[in-house]
């Protein structure tokens, strides 16, 4: 609906609408619009980006952001100067520890994020080049922005999907979300989801992470197909598939 409704203003703007069509074609404007909205506040309500006190989803103050480098800087600090404590080290509390937490919840949920939630490119893990981050496998360093704002992407030539671009103050940092922060204290990455191509294709990259896994799967699609045909019988097709799932 959002990648129609920016068609069809592209089409009202260039006068390619058929005459007696623009009341509807406005009403799919407007229906994209709506979509596009929706996609956004669902978006940026289970991401996070860091700032010192709550900030709206069509706000951004830039001396409210929560340097999340630095934090990390004096984490390697106090590591190095042995001075390693419930104090200085975010993850050592539980978040109801009030007396060893820092006093402004945002900024404690940066404090753990500097931790255990940044990204360093390494060769053998991300396939990246360490000094430049070119080529790394999750796409760190990731593009700073001051708004969440749907977007409609190029797959390949014949095919696009609607993606929510989020808000992101620190470019090392994964789609992280708020509770997971403060309750569960630890690395996760949160992706938003509101095309059915995007699951698919999100699905396919889990199911095909390794080059193990995705010679298992091109063995579960091509099996049942291949075998029938190989030995001229339709007779063990059903073991055909039951074969790869039981390898796994």
């Amino acid at each position: 609906m959002i990648q129609n409704g920016r068609m069809v203003r592209q089409g009202m703007k260039c006068g390619n609408i058929k005459p007696g069509k623009e009341e509807a074609a406005w009403e799919l404007i407007q229906i994209g619009l709506l979509a596009s909205r929706y996609a956004t506040l669902f978006a940026d309500s289970i991401s996070k980006a860091f700032y010192k006190k709550h900030m709206p989803t069509d706000c951004h103050d830039a001396k409210e952001v929560i340097d999340v480098d630095e934090l990390r800087k004096q984490y390697r600090q106090d590591h190095n100067d042995k001075n390693v404590n419930m104090q200085t080290h975010p993850i050592m509390k539980r978040f109801c520890d009030v007396k060893f937490c820092d006093e402004n919840r945002y900024v404690e949920m940066a404090k753990v994020t500097a931790v255990s939630c940044v990204h360093n490119c390494i060769q053998t893990i991300c396939g990246s080049d360490e000094k430049t981050g070119k080529g790394c496998r999750f796409d760190f360093p990731k593009k700073s922005l001051n708004y969440t704002v749907p977007a409609v992407m190029q797959v390949n030539a014949t095919q696009m999907e609607a993606q929510t671009l989020l808000r992101r103050t620190c470019s090392r940092v994964p789609n992280l979300n708020e509770y997971f922060l403060l309750y569960w204290q630890t690395n996760h990455n949160v992706s938003v989801l509101i095309d059915a191509a995007h699951k698919m294709r999100y699905a396919t990259k889990y199911a095909a992470k390794t080059g193990k896994y995705t010679e298992l799967l091109n063995e579960i699609i091509e099996y049942p197909v291949l075998e029938p045909a190989l030995n001229g019988s339709h007779s063990h097709q059903h073991e055909a598939c039951a074969e790869p799932a039981a390898a796994c």
